[in-house]
């Protein structure tokens, strides 16, 4: 790994953050394999652009918060806890989870991600 993975981290979160779907692509390799909740969602740099693109089109006003919690060799893990408002219905939520990034270099070739979202004036335990 290049970069340390703290600085991974925060370069994340700021892309994440500005909703800048080139900034996010950036930190993949061409070939990355994202799974979301053990299931696999996208595949290489244009399936991951579509992703994001519904992703940050379905969200305004989002804030994200991302927490490294390990790293060894290769992986590094995150937790996060992100708020936004829905685009769909207009509802403030919360989500929260964690992440799973397989490095190479200094960008992420597997991405595993777990997380539930709710609104934000909605407990956890649903």
């Amino acid at each position: 790994m290049d970069g340390t993975p703290e600085v991974l981290v925060r370069k994340a979160e700021a892309a994440y953050n500005a909703l800048d779907v080139e900034r996010v692509l950036a930190l993949f390799t061409p070939d990355a394999v994202f799974h979301m909740n053990g299931k696999l969602t996208a595949e290489g740099t244009d399936e991951l652009r579509r992703w994001h693109e519904g992703f940050f089109a379905a969200v305004k006003d989002y804030r994200l918060t991302k927490t490294l919690r390990a790293a060894a060799g290769d992986v590094i893990t995150v937790e996060f806890a992100e708020r936004w408002v829905s685009t769909r219905d207009g509802q403030p939520r919360q989500g929260f989870g964690g992440e799973f990034w397989t490095i190479e270099g200094d960008r992420l070739a597997q991405w595993h991600l777990y997380y539930r979202s709710y609104r934000a004036d909605e407990p956890a335990e649903s």
